[in-house]
């Protein structure tokens, strides 16, 4: 976990020096984006186009919504009270890549989602992020038929540590892996 943005900037120096035209994508969730983000700068610094997409349920596993945030430092300090898992709600992760000069995108719906990626496969001067919070990109109960069709079929596979995971299509690490999904889906709609 966490390993992520070294890869894609191995890969995409890679593609650079092969001159094949290939794009380098890195999907991963924001416990994973914490661990090694400020790779950005580097992505940045040698103008590399990587695309990364950032899927934010506000922690390890999944995290807290921002009202209940709120909520837990009023009953005292977050250090004690705050679960060890969850995450600062509504970290914007978009914004530590333009801090470093390239883009990020703020997506909360599948066509704003759909409008950052097409702006990202179409401009190659640098490195693009998307941050993309799964709850509101997607319903997981309307989605429970397809999560339990890519699982059948092995098309989807998320690792964690807790079976229940794979049966829930509300989990986190399923509605991460329908957020995956949409945005490969997409990816095999275009020449990248």
């Amino acid at each position: 976990m966490g390993v992520g943005p070294g890869f894609a900037i191995a890969a995409a120096a890679l593609e650079r020096d092969r001159g094949s035209g290939q794009r380098v994508v890195c999907i991963e969730g924001d416990s994973a984006f914490g661990f090694s983000g400020m790779e950005v700068e580097t992505m940045c610094r040698y103008k590399l186009p990587i695309i990364i997409i950032v899927v934010n349920n506000n922690g390890i596993y999944s995290g807290v919504d921002t009202d209940t945030w709120r909520e837990m430092g009023k009953m005292g300090d977050l250090t004690t009270v705050a679960p060890p898992v969850t995450l600062l709600p509504d970290a914007r992760y978009d914004e530590v890549m333009a801090a470093f000069g390239g883009r990020g995108f703020l997506v909360q719906t599948p066509e704003e989602l759909r409008s950052a990626l097409t702006l990202s496969l179409e401009d190659w001067e640098g490195p693009r992020v998307s941050l993309a919070d799964p709850l509101k990109l997607i319903d997981p109960r309307e989605e429970a038929s397809l999560w339990r069709s890519l699982k059948r079929r092995s098309l989807l596979r998320p690792r964690c540590c807790k079976q229940e995971c794979h049966e829930d299509p509300t989990s986190a690490c399923a509605v991460s892996a329908l957020v995956t999904w949409q945005a490969v889906s997409l990816f095999s709609h275009r020449s990248c």
